[in-house]
């Protein structure tokens, strides 16, 4: 008796629909409670998530700072990312100046990148005798340069936000 003789007869609903399924339905009917399967668990997982981030730690009572180029909630050391996303709960304000801050320090990646860039171009064009090596050079320390100043500016920005959230979470 081969596979293919072999008749089951399973009968299921589907809505208010009964059907009767041989053997050859089964890889269907399998994707299809795969499918249903796998939306129902990304909505339960979606509301877990929901239940524990509203029910973790209260975000009103805890005191941020920022020292030494590094921001603290009560005294552990988190990220400017993290910090952004936590004070947005808290102040909108906060939040701005956080975005700002993360902002600045993704042009200042780009501006590193480009002076690199230009800088070690510039040098090769100078070692094979192209003239315009060195105005390439010029360009990549420019933009190499101005990097310090705009990291004070991302700093003060972080400050701020600090100053903001902690203001915000003592009003609540």
């Amino acid at each position: 008796m081969g596979h293919s003789d072999m008749k089951v007869s399973l009968t299921y609903l589907r809505g208010l629909e009964v059907k009767q399924l041989d053997v050859e339905d089964f890889p269907g009917l399998y994707f299809y409670c795969y499918i249903r399967l796998n939306q129902k668990i990304k909505l339960m997982k979606k509301i877990i998530l929901l239940l524990v981030f509203s029910l973790s730690f209260n975000a009103y009572s805890q005191e941020m700072s920022f020292q030494n180029g590094n921001v603290y909630l009560d005294d552990v050391q988190i990220t400017p990312k993290l910090a952004k996303q936590r004070s947005q709960m808290v102040s909108m304000d906060a939040y701005a100046s956080f975005k700002k801050a993360s902002a600045i320090r993704g042009w200042n990646i780009f501006w590193g990148i480009l002076g690199g860039y230009e800088v070690a171009v510039g040098s090769y064009n100078l070692a094979s005798g192209i003239a315009l090596g060195g105005l390439d050079m010029a360009i990549g320390g420019v933009c190499i340069g101005i990097i310090p100043s705009r990291e004070s500016k991302r700093r003060m920005w972080i400050a701020a936000g600090v100053k903001k959230y902690n203001a915000a979470s003592k009003e609540n």
